[in-house]
């Protein structure tokens, strides 16, 4: 065996540039190989980043039905005992609250819809990570804000509520009167598009809008201070404002009405997905659920697991832990028990798309290697038909077909192993680059979607064990397949035939 392998070695270096042409093209092919499964592990993981940690969380619960049509009415049921059940279970690093609402911010002539989160800020920045994307100012501060207690209405103050809501109502409708008279012609009666008519009519406006906030202020006592709001630089760019700016907030609330109170900008994020960075804005829980009149409901509880491919088996655990184990039974009857799923099982769409990525990489890898396998059997050929004369010697003085066989597969492999080696070195270092640096498309895109989930458009890669393991061990494989044909061949050589060539 140590002389077969001793002839193999001689072999390689008979004709350098083809063992350094092949070699070359062996090691680029490791190379990218490992690159492509670098960038894919990459993207893969940055994807679950972002939907685990700024939308679902490792394991979810929520309201059987909210996923499918998000209200404010579908809060989450028995919301204190899914905390306790995953708080039990030691696989779980962080439990948090979650309350979603919808609504309008302004400033100056600036409006725009937002989805309003109110998390707990102690805990949530243990589990989304938003505070880490803060690019000025602050997060929001661990206490709530201090609100007064909800008042009640007279009964005179009713019926005078009843008797504005009536008189802005005729307002509105003697405006729609006049745009339409002024369209047909019509409208020449006294005071009809005259500037005392105008004027009466804001000046009654103005007066019905500041006695209904009197009322308003009644029945819902706006703060001691504004709220702190955390906002995303794109909402902030479309708003044109900055850390300090103070913003007005109308936030819906679960009973039909909604709430208006000024907002104090605390701090700006980026995350780099354009979906959060322009239309979300994250307030302390407490102040959401006064807003939206939810006392202590939330829509969300949240958990971040110490490994996540345990997410699964530790929301089976907390369906168990609460008796709702079957999920069809608690779809059918939403309203009555929590759900609780892992991230994988709330979207597996995604999933699914991650293993696609991780079979496209592969189906890659091997269609690479496939070419490189056709390049080894030519060359292992080119060298088994230069030297058929001296295997035909050899097997003339003892050196049987088996032996010929092993010496064609050791050259092969020697040069396949100190290929790979040399291209995982390569593909380490690219993919230390592409780790630290990436691909950056920023310049053709904001952010990018993939079902549905946004990430930066700036592609990084990730070193594993497997991504640099699986394209050397596949290369060597490879190549030793390709050179059992030229192997075979010379093994078959008869020895008087072989040394009549010359």
């Amino acid at each position: 065996m140590a002389k077969t392998a001793k002839i193999a070695w001689r072999n390689l270096g008979r004709n350098r540039r083809r063992t350094l042409i092949t070699g070359s093209a062996l090691a680029l092919s490791t190379a990218l190989c490992i690159a492509a499964y670098g960038l894919t592990d990459g993207m893969n993981v940055e994807m679950l980043r972002v939907l685990t940690r700024y939308d679902l969380g490792h394991v979810q619960a929520h309201h059987a039905e909210y996923r499918e049509r998000p209200t404010l009415k579908r809060t989450l049921p028995r919301a204190d005992a899914v905390v306790a059940a995953l708080r039990k279970d030691a696989r779980v690093a962080y439990v948090a609250r979650r309350v979603l609402s919808f609504g309008l911010v302004s400033r100056a002539d600036k409006s725009t819809g937002v989805q309003i989160i109110g998390v707990q800020p102690k805990r949530e920045r243990k589990i989304s990570g938003i505070d880490a994307s803060r690019v000025s100012g602050t997060f929001l501060p661990d206490d709530k804000t201090p609100w007064p207690p909800r008042g009640a209405l007279s009964q005179a103050e009713k019926k005078k509520d009843e008797e504005l809501t009536k008189k802005a109502e005729d307002d509105v409708l003697g405006e729609l009167d006049a745009l339409s008279g002024i369209g047909s012609g019509k409208g020449t009666g006294a005071g009809a598009g005259t500037g005392a008519g105008t004027a009466a009519k804001r000046g009654t406006g103005a007066g019905v809008r500041g006695e209904t906030r009197k009322l308003a202020d009644k029945l819902s006592p706006p703060p001691a201070r504004p709220p702190d709001v955390y906002l995303g630089v794109g909402l902030a760019k479309r708003l044109a404002v900055k850390v300090g700016s103070k913003l007005e907030l109308l936030a819906y609330a679960v009973d039909g009405t909604s709430e208006q109170v000024t907002v104090n900008v605390v701090g700006l994020y980026r995350t780099g997905t354009s979906q959060y960075d322009t239309g979300r804005l994250y307030m302390h829980i407490a102040d959401v659920q006064r807003l939206s009149h939810l006392g202590t409901r939330v829509h969300q509880v949240t958990a971040l697991v110490k490994d996540v491919d345990t997410a699964r088996d530790v929301a089976k655990a907390a369906r168990v832990a609460l008796g709702v184990s079957d999920i069809k039974a608690v779809k059918k009857n939403p309203s009555s028990a929590p759900l609780v799923q892992s991230w994988n099982e709330s979207r597996p769409d995604i999933e699914n798309m991650l293993k696609l990525n991780e079979g496209s990489i592969v189906l890659i890898m091997l269609f690479i290697y496939l070419v490189a396998a056709l390049g080894v059997i030519n060359t292992m050929l080119m060298s088994v038909l230069e030297r058929t004369r001296e295997i035909g010697v050899l097997k003339a003085i003892g050196m049987r077909g088996s032996g010929v066989l092993r010496m064609i597969v050791t050259e092969t492999t020697a040069l396949a192993v100190i290929s790979a080696v040399i291209g995982a070195g390569l593909g380490l270092l690219l993919n230390a680059y592409l780790a630290r640096y990436g691909i950056d498309l920023s310049s053709s895109s904001e952010s990018f979607t993939l079902g549905g989930v946004g990430f930066k458009p700036v592609f990084k890669a990730v070193i594993t064990a497997r991504g640099t393991l699986v394209p050397v061990v596949v290369l060597t494989i490879s190549c030793c397949l390709a050179s059992l044909y030229p192997a075979i061949r010379a093994a078959l050589l008869a020895p008087a035939a072989g040394m009549r060539e010359l």
